[in-house]
């Protein structure tokens, strides 16, 4: 639900399409359409080789985690509208990069469950809302799917900046399950923002699974390179 105080920003200052800058959204339908699909080129976890996938068969078995989708790189104007959605107050780009991941997306199992990874609750407080929670809403609309913020946060670390090894420490204390009667047997696409080194789905996966889910995939809306770190 967009607030008041977005309402009379929209009137007075309108979002403008960062490519095309018509008066509709940080992305327009027809930009949204034309921006290139994100290859992946090497395993999230172990950095093998890969003919576009993001996770190989070995660390499918060591993480639990059968599917890793991004949606596309981070970069451009796919992370202009992440940043504005995180940083910006910019609540309306959560539909837009719904958009681009149900796009991306294979058909899913009937009866998954969408579950966003939890924002920490100190940027929860700043910005007026979870832009995780917000872009799984509108996936589930889209899609037709269930959402259930099976996940809870229990530290507010910061992992933007942080090396792989500080995220894995991080990640690994940061998770909850909230509803593990509701995560057995279930189908999940767990759905995230952003993807860097995978220790926050990592971490997300181990919990879920250890909760008695069945299967666990990853839609994110963004990769970040390795080279960008």
């Amino acid at each position: 639900m967009t607030s008041l105080p977005e309402k009379l920003l929209s009137v007075l200052a309108p979002h403008r399409c960062l490519v095309c800058s018509i008066d509709d959204n940080v992305l327009c339908e027809a930009c949204l359409l034309s921006l290139p699909a994100y290859r992946g080129d090497h395993c999230v976890f172990c950095h093998t080789s890969l003919d576009d996938r993001c996770i190989c068969a070995s660390c499918q078995t060591l993480t639990n985690i059968r599917h890793i989708w991004a949606a596309s790189a981070y970069d451009g104007v796919e992370a202009e509208a992440i940043k504005l959605l995180k940083f910006e107050r910019a609540r309306a780009a959560a539909k837009p990069l719904a958009h681009l991941l149900a796009l991306r997306l294979p058909r899913l199992a009937p009866g998954t469950v969408i579950v966003p990874v939890p924002t920490a609750y100190t940027r929860v407080r700043q910005r007026g809302y979870d832009q995780t929670l917000l872009i799984a809403r509108e996936l589930s609309i889209l899609l037709e799917l269930p959402v259930a913020p099976l996940l809870g946060r229990v530290t507010a670390t910061r992992q933007v900046g942080a090396r792989k090894q500080q995220r894995l420490a991080q990640a690994a204390q940061a998770y909850f399950v909230k509803d593990t009667q509701a995560c057995a047997n279930a189908t999940i696409l767990l759905v995230d923002d952003v993807l860097t080194t995978g220790a926050t789905v990592r971490a997300c996966g181990v919990l879920l699974k250890a909760a008695g889910a069945q299967t666990i995939d990853v839609a994110v809306v963004a990769r970040q390179r390795p080279s960008a770190r």
